[in-house]
């Protein structure tokens, strides 16, 4: 295809399609859109383009509860039931709570408010407040701090007002000094940290791990459903966690409802 035929197809000049070519002029988003969608590229290589030219992938805005996903969600489920005792949970691109196993439901019920809809800005409140209870005070600054930058950081990027809210109340509530994105600049996002919470009434230590459950390939971030699975294991591996599986508390997004649905 020449120059000429693809600037006609787009609905721009030639000249600009070579310049194009030889990276002389950086493409619009608009323009990466008008090449993947004329060249017939699926959701995946669109993505990739996207990100080539320097562009934030689109939120698909897939939904999780589709019958087509009936599979993924059972799937999920049984990852989740297998981790018991240890706390674990599933959280969607929209930050919502999606679905957890006994253990977590066991831990986190008497912290969250869990009669209703749940937002992962509730869970964060209540990670926070596992960080305050740490002892050493410049390392609980560096990871509270820290923690608040990578979710405002998440908030602009995806214009989430409910999560940059959150993080404003954070800062507010455990009086961050003035400067604490300057200061949060030294703590690096980490796949794990510890935080406290009491199980029977001892302080434990655990590990808080988050990793994200997607497509395959450098761009899976930006494909949906974009799922991420927190998990929580004790720093003591021998700590006895059966008081949070030895209940009878229920919820819909308990995740043996998803194992025995039909639907």
């Amino acid at each position: 295809m020449s120059q000429e035929e693809l600037a006609l197809e787009l609905d721009s000049s030639t000249r600009h399609i070579s310049r194009l070519e030889t990276a002389r002029v950086h493409p619009s988003r608009e323009v990466v859109l008008k090449i993947a969608n004329f060249f017939g590229l699926k959701k995946r290589d669109t993505a990739n383009l996207l990100i080539a030219a320097g562009y934030i992938p689109e939120n698909l805005g897939a939904e999780f509860r589709d019958q087509k996903y009936r599979w993924l969600r059972k799937t999920l489920a049984m990852n989740l039931d297998a981790l018991d005792p240890f706390p674990a949970m599933l959280t969607d691109g929209t930050n919502g709570i999606l679905m957890f196993n006994k253990s977590w439901l066991g831990l986190f019920h008497d912290k969250l408010d869990i009669s209703g809809d749940i937002f992962v800005s509730e869970y964060f409140e209540a990670i926070m407040g596992g960080i305050v209870g740490r002892e050493n005070e410049a390392e609980r600054e560096t990871l509270m701090t820290g923690l608040s930058l990578t979710l405002k950081q998440e908030a602009l990027i995806k214009n989430d007002a409910i999560l940059d809210d959150w993080v404003d109340r954070m800062a507010e509530k455990y009086q961050f000094p003035e400067n604490w994105p300057e200061k949060a600049a030294a703590f690096e996002p980490q796949m794990s940290f510890p935080i406290y919470f009491e199980v029977e009434g001892k302080l434990q230590q655990f590990y808080h791990m988050c990793n994200s459950v997607t497509s395959l390939g450098p761009v899976e971030n930006g494909m949906e459903p974009l799922l991420l699975m927190n998990k929580m294991f004790p720093r003591d591996h021998k700590t006895d966690l059966s008081s949070l599986v030895d209940h009878t508390l229920d919820h819909p997004c308990l995740c043996r409802h998803e194992i025995e649905g039909d639907t």
